[in-house]
């Protein structure tokens, strides 16, 4: 059997495409056969990682999707009419996303995927009734409006130095979003260089997540296992992104 085919048996495994009669001739030649076993563990523990995180996001993301809508001043019903749209979009997104993820084909942009969202607006909590520019850059960047958030954050950062670590911080993730991610790192870069508090763990954080996207793997995994050591708030993500890489690679290298 080749590498191939032998791919193609432990995605149909997961994917439970098989006859009960060629399952159970699987699961028993998995038993016989330790290589065979041991590329299935790496596939089930990466299948596993990735639902624990996107399980985490989507309970994460239509919480504050309520949380803003009640800001906003809209009742509860129609608060939760929000959440509902937003958990029918974010089960087709991990319907879609896991159909990627079991394929053969998955690279570092799909564990990229599965552990990147925008940090949450710390900064600067958007009420009714503000009217100034640092409540428009925010509230550009709670849209997701980020080509109009940099723009913003960039005159902020003209006028009100002493919170420029946070106006960069938060460029760094608009960057991204518009998949800019090397303007993004420098931001990142000046963050981690002057701010010693408030964002420098999120700041090597997304900094390991760009050095991803842009092929620096081995630079991202030593800031990942920097992340771990610490136990900073994100040591769980690292620790779950930093497994899923390796375990690809155990799979690729086979």
């Amino acid at each position: 059997m080749t590498k191939d085919e032998r791919d193609q048996l432990i995605i149909r495994y997961f994917k439970d495409e098989m006859s009960p009669s060629e399952r159970e001739q699987f699961e028993e030649e998995v038993q016989a056969n330790s290589e065979l076993k041991e590329e299935v563990d790496l596939f089930r523990n990466l299948n596993l990682a990735f639902f624990e995180i996107e399980k985490e996001k989507f309970k994460n993301h239509h919480l504050k999707a309520l949380k803003y809508s009640l800001q906003a001043g809209n009742s509860f019903r129609s608060g939760f009419k929000v959440v509902f749209s937003i958990i029918a979009a974010s089960l087709l997104l991990i319907a879609v996303t896991w159909s990627l993820f079991i394929s053969k084909d998955i690279d570092k942009e799909d564990i990229y995927f599965a552990h990147f969202e925008p940090y949450p607006n710390v900064e600067y909590p958007i009420t009714r009734g503000s009217n100034d520019l640092k409540m428009e850059a925010f509230s550009r960047y709670e849209m997701q409006d980020y080509k109009n958030a940099i723009h913003l954050f960039e005159k902020l950062s003209e006028l009100q130095s002493e919170r420029l670590h946070s106006y960069y911080f938060y460029s760094g993730i608009s960057y991204m979003g518009l998949s800019d991610f090397k303007t993004a790192l420098l931001k990142f870069e000046w963050v981690l260089e002057f701010d010693t508090k408030k964002y420098k763990e999120p700041a090597l954080w997304y900094k390991s997540l760009c050095l991803l996207k842009l092929e620096e793997n081995e630079r991202s995994k030593l800031i990942l296992k920097e992340i771990v050591d610490k136990e900073s708030e994100f040591a769980e993500k690292a620790a779950s992104m930093l497994r899923m890489i390796e375990e690809k690679e155990k799979i690729q290298n086979k």
